[in-house]
């Protein structure tokens, strides 16, 4: 599945880096909406409020990691600052994003 989320980000996103902050929201989006199971997602939208828990949490960094890189986002981060747009930060932050 990791790999599927992948091919997708990329096929979203062609013609724009993968680290912009534009590609890490639309990735972002596209994640919470398979693990989440749902179509509403705004940038202030919370994880947690939509429905994430401990587990979808832990798929989340994983399909982060796979895409972004080690430590791209942290649990903690996640944990403490479940926003859409906070994490994208984050993430860009970590990965370097342009």
């Amino acid at each position: 599945m990791i790999q599927q989320a992948t091919q997708e980000h990329v096929s979203m996103n062609q013609g724009i880096s993968h680290r912009s902050t534009e590609a890490i929201e639309a990735f972002l989006v596209a994640t919470w909406r398979e693990l989440l199971e749902t179509d509403d997602i705004q940038t202030e939208s919370d994880f947690f409020d939509l429905g994430g828990t401990s587990l979808t949490a832990i798929k989340l960094l994983a399909r982060v990691e796979a895409v972004y890189g080690e430590n791209a986002l942290s649990p903690e981060a996640l944990f403490s600052t479940g926003q859409l747009g906070q994490l994208v930060v984050e993430i860009a932050t970590s990965a370097g994003a342009s």
